[in-house]
């Protein structure tokens, strides 16, 4: 762990220079996992503080895993549903298109589907229904689909530690879609 990534005493701050200084690593492949990364904790912690307009920056524009972004918009959509229902409908429009870059097959597009489908749950119940049906069709292709898996992760490993961070997602598991 770099000593200046997180602030003394507080190990769940990310300090505000953790980007900069992962972008100073010579390194390229090393520099964007590090990075990849960093934006997911700093995700955690935007949503964490209810930040939306953070939190929708870094889905934008961060080295993240499509399922990453994907729980951003939909974690943005959360915080603003009930105050700004069109806004939120933007948000979920952007986890739905980042959702459909992730292979048809891949577990992760129906537990993103899933995610976008809850969303749409507070907020249009029709369109909701209509990704559940995707998101049905998808995880019966997708193999290791359980539905009761949804989980975020981010890991970074050099020769000396490897730190890893999971999350619970409950928005990618079958059942926030039902409820």
């Amino acid at each position: 762990r770099h000593p200046g990534l997180r602030a003394p005493g507080d190990q769940r701050r990310l300090l505000p220079q953790a980007r900069d200084l992962a972008n100073k690593i010579d390194d390229s492949e090393f520099r964007n996992r590090t990075l990849a990364y960093v934006d997911f904790e700093l995700l955690r912690e935007a949503f964490q503080k209810k930040n939306i307009a953070e939190v929708v920056r870094i889905s934008k524009t961060g080295e993240l895993t499509p399922l990453q972004r994907v729980w951003g918009y939909t974690q943005a959509a959360r915080l603003v549903t009930a105050t700004d229902s069109a806004r939120a409908t933007d948000y979920l429009q952007e986890a739905a298109t980042a959702v459909r870059r992730i292979d048809g097959s891949d577990p992760d597009r129906a537990r993103g589907l899933m995610a976008v489908a809850t969303g749409f749950a507070r907020t249009e119940r029709v369109r909701a229904w209509e990704i559940i049906t995707e998101a049905v069709k998808v995880a019966n292709s997708a193999e290791g689909f359980t539905g009761e898996d949804g989980m975020l992760s981010a890991r970074l490993a050099t020769k000396n530690m490897v730190v890893a961070t999971n999350s619970s997602a409950e928005d990618f598991d079958v059942a926030g879609g039902f409820t």
